[in-house]
Parts: C-alpha cells; structure tokens; sequence
C-alpha cells in the first residue's frame, strides 16, 4: 500500500497540514509534486495510477503553477489520462471527487454538460464535472437520465477547488469554500466499471479541457465536516488559495 506524506510544509503558518490520504475514507490522491510524469501519474495509495500510453496524447508536468509547486497540464485539444475504475475510488451510491485545478480557457457551450470541456468523468459518462463557457462549472450523474447541478462561474487563469458528491440519492457540487449547490434528485450512478478519465471526455476524442492540474483526492464513504475541511486545507495550501 502507497502511503501520501503525512503533511508538508509551512504553508499558511500552522505547521505540518495532514495530506487527504490521512482521512480514512479517501480512496485516491494524485498531487502533481510526487509521481507526476506526462507518461503516469502515481497515485499515492493503491487504488491505481493515471495513465497515458500514446505519447501525443500526452499532458505535461510544468513547475511552479500552483506558487511554488508543480501542476500537470492539459492542453485542451489532444491530452488527457486514464485512471482506475471508477468503481475502485467511489461507488455506485455515494462518493466525493476534488479536482485542485486552474482553467485556462473554456471553449464549448454545449446544452448536455457531458458534451462540455471536462474536467474529470468515466470513460462512458455515467458522472462527472464539465464547464460550459457560458456559465461555467456544473456537475452530473447518470442513473438512466442525467442529472445536472450548478451552475458555477468560474475565473479563468485562478486556482479553484472543484467538488463533486453524490450521496443519499443525490447529485452535489462545490466551488472552493463557497456553500454546496443544492442536489439535484439522482439514484446509483449506471456504472462503475469504466476508468476514471481527467482532462478529457468520455468518448475518448472530444471534450478535452485547458487546465492545470495539481490534485486529485476521491473519497468512497462520507465525509465528516471536519475530514472535508482536513482535505481542503491542504487542497487550499497546495494552491496557495
């Protein structure tokens, strides 16, 4: 079993910040200044890596993105990874996603938010997070329809904290420390057996987001109050936010 540090740093002046993967529920953590490369990304427990065989396909790793830290980014036309299944860092009726990320620019505004810029999904679009350049960042979950959440206006060229939950039927997201959007009504997600996809779409040839991409940290059970803010603080001190 991968272990994350348990904490880096002085960022904000309270001594060492607990990294996500000290929280028992978290399933998944992927920080851009350990195990990066254009080719994989480790993930630091052992749920599985981000991947990327085809080398044109590939993102890269460009250093002091976030302040003094290090962020892998997407360039919007070409680049994206595979990940675990889905199944594997949440399940069919509950999960949270965090994605650390900055959004460089957003280029479609199309009405099924699955068809957007995406930022992370499956690779058959049972959930996900998109941004439209009309209104910005909205979640979704597939149950057999697809249920949507938000929007949320996004800054370009800002670090931001993007959150997608689904829990007690369901659909939520969050935009850095602002409140939760209200759910939108979604049962069990239709599967869970596809590979978690970043930067890119679910076909596998369209919807590729411009981002930079500091931190992953999936979660498979609830969270308590105080393990999303143990996660969003050092989400936030990653980012210098």
């Amino acid at each position: 079993m991968r272990l994350g540090l348990p904490g880096i740093g002085l960022g904000n002046g309270s001594g060492v910040i607990p990294a996500p993967s000290t929280v028992s529920a978290v399933s998944a953590f992927w920080r851009a200044d350990i195990g990066a490369a254009p080719a994989a990304w480790t993930n630091q427990l052992a749920s599985g890596d981000f991947a990327q065989p085809t080398a044109g396909k590939r993102p890269t790793v460009v250093a002091s993105l976030f302040g003094s830290r290090p962020g892998v980014r997407f360039d919007g036309a070409a680049q994206g990874m595979d990940g675990p299944t889905t199944g594997s860092v949440i399940t069919a009726s509950a999960g949270t996603i965090y994605v650390l990320a900055i959004v460089r620019s957003i280029t479609l505004d199309a009405a099924n938010i699955y068809q957007s810029d995406t930022i992370v999904t499956d690779a058959s679009g049972d959930w996900g997070m998109g941004l439209r350049s009309s209104t910005g960042f909205s979640s979704y979950n597939y149950d057999g329809t697809i249920d949507e959440v938000g929007p949320a206006a996004v800054t370009l060229a800002t670090p931001r904290i993007f959150r997608w939950r689904h829990s007690g039927g369901n659909i939520y997201q969050r935009l850095d420390t602002g409140s939760e959007t209200a759910g939108a009504a979604s049962g069990d997600t239709l599967g869970t057996t596809n590979a978690l996809r970043l930067g890119y779409g679910y076909t596998g040839a369209n919807f590729f987001a411009a981002l930079d991409v500091g931190a992953v940290v999936t979660a498979n059970a609830a969270l308590s109050a105080a393990d999303d803010a143990r996660i969003m603080r050092w989400l936030r001190w990653y980012g210098g936010i």
